[in-house]
């Protein structure tokens, strides 16, 4: 819903993954030039999660990444499949790759800041891996909730306009449509 009212510049809304960034995104709200409501999705399950931590480095000499690379990938020749995502699914897909061993074939690329939408950063991670002609973007909402229909409707547009060149087929890995948004249920999620 957030998504939808973002439209024309009224709102910014992110969904950071580590503390530093979320730190610095507040900072570039309260200096920033540009002024307007900003939402913030996190849940309370990233203050206990031993993944999304940050280097005190991150604080003081970081700055805010409306999208995050995967740090982890050495030869991006060696990727074949690119997830997006947001928010704390970034660490379950990290745990699942390294459980699943495709360490170095599949990259976890976060978007941080959902809208305005950070095209131009997206293409500059994607420009990275050739082989690559689908990109997923995952997330833990069903297909009708969640960022999806706002990336189904916005992100491949963009993508066409900033490299022509390429053409990248965006799936969704998504919960099946729901009408609530959980199933009330941990074993069914």
């Amino acid at each position: 819903r957030f998504l939808q009212m973002a439209a024309e510049g009224a709102l910014t809304v992110a969904q950071p993954s580590t503390p530093a960034n979320h730190f610095h995104m507040l900072r570039q709200q309260a200096l920033g030039e540009l002024h307007r409501p900003l939402i913030v999705m996190t849940p309370k399950s990233m203050l206990r999660n031993k993944l999304a931590v940050s280097d005190p480095a991150d604080f003081t000499q970081g700055s805010w990444k409306p999208v995050i690379g995967d740090p982890t990938i050495e030869d991006p020749d060696q990727v074949n499949s690119v997830l997006l995502c947001s928010g704390k699914i970034r660490w379950d897909l990290l745990n699942a790759r390294n459980k699943a061993g495709k360490d170095g074939q599949v990259a976890i690329v976060a978007v941080e800041r959902l809208y305005p939408l950070a095209a131009k950063d997206i293409v500059k991670q994607l420009r990275r891996f050739d082989r690559v002609k689908e990109v997923r973007w995952v997330q833990d909402e069903p297909g009708n909730q969640g960022a999806w229909p706002f990336m189904a409707l916005n992100l491949p547009q963009r993508l066409a306009e900033l490299e022509p060149s390429r053409s990248w087929r965006l799936v969704r890995v998504t919960r099946p449509e729901s009408s609530a948004p959980s199933v009330g249920s941990a074993a069914v999620h």
